[in-house]
């Protein structure tokens, strides 16, 4: 793999449920300084890779994280536990990407006719989706998931910019000022937006030269995805009104092209 192929792994890995689901609830929780939130989330989600990127140069292999708990833990029951929790913590993860989906399907099927029982029938069949196309070979994953981060990246990017464009700084600066220590509290939040960086070192065993490719790529992942978040929970909070983000705030991303469409056909007349 190149470094761009591990870098898409990663990206594709960390835009997903974080970024469309937390972005509303941290846009509530920090007002105006939601964008510093993700700054900051980014920042140690840098520090946090660069640790994944030495030890995948010196432990190049896919077992990722839990090899590395084998090698620093002695006692292998520890090592052991820490590996299932990390396991737990992929499937709530994957949990909360496949609720994600089903309420952003479900909006998209449904509009505000939507259920939670229609959330979750979407959120089920995603998973099993998912399940049938991970048989079909690692091969074919790859070229899915390659495709996948390429469209979404064309997509939100899109949004990202034409929103920057037609920004209104007034209703940014409408927005709560928080105080530090909220501000702080909340990249607990944002954070987990970035969760997915780690998949990067389990390929370090696929490439050439790892101590080169894996630190490459991690940077250059985390680097385009905070770049990215920034900028969508710009653009979130100059178009979604307070009062509409309380409302939409698990799909504030579709919310935001949303108020950007209508706020077109406003100013067109049409």
């Amino acid at each position: 793999m190149s470094v761009w192929g591990v870098a898409a792994l990663g990206i594709g890995s960390m835009v997903g449920a974080g970024i469309f689901t937390l972005l509303g609830e941290a846009a509530l929780m920090t007002g105006r300084d939601v964008y510093l939130s993700f700054a900051v989330g980014g920042a140690i989600a840098l520090l946090s890779g660069y640790s994944y990127a030495r030890l995948a140069a010196c432990f190049p292999g896919p077992g990722g994280i839990m090899e590395y708990f084998d090698r620093a833990f002695p006692w292998h029951v520890l090592a052991g536990r820490l590996s299932i929790l990390f396991l737990i913590s992929l499937m709530i993860a994957l949990t909360m990407i496949a609720k994600t989906f089903g309420a952003y399907a479900g909006r998209l099927a449904l509009g505000d006719a939507m259920t939670p029982l229609h959330v979750d029938l979407f959120a089920s069949a995603v998973v099993i989706v998912v399940v049938l196309v991970n048989m079909v070979g690692s091969f074919m994953v790859s070229h899915i998931e390659e495709f996948l981060v390429g469209f979404k990246l064309i997509i939100l990017a899109g949004l990202m910019l034409t929103g920057l464009w037609a920004l209104d700084p007034a209703a940014m600066a409408s927005e709560p000022e928080v105080p530090p220590g909220t501000l702080f509290a909340s990249v607990g939040l944002t954070f987990f937006a970035y969760a997915g960086y780690g998949i990067m070192a389990n390929a370090s065993g696929f490439v050439a030269d790892p101590a080169r490719t894996i630190p490459r790529a991690i940077f250059i992942a985390i680097g385009v995805v905070a770049t990215l978040y920034i900028g969508l929970a710009i653009i979130v909070l100059g178009h979604v009104p307070a009062d509409h983000l309380h409302h939409y705030k698990h799909t504030a991303v579709a919310q935001a092209a949303r108020e950007k469409v209508f706020a077109e056909k406003v100013a067109t007349g049409s």
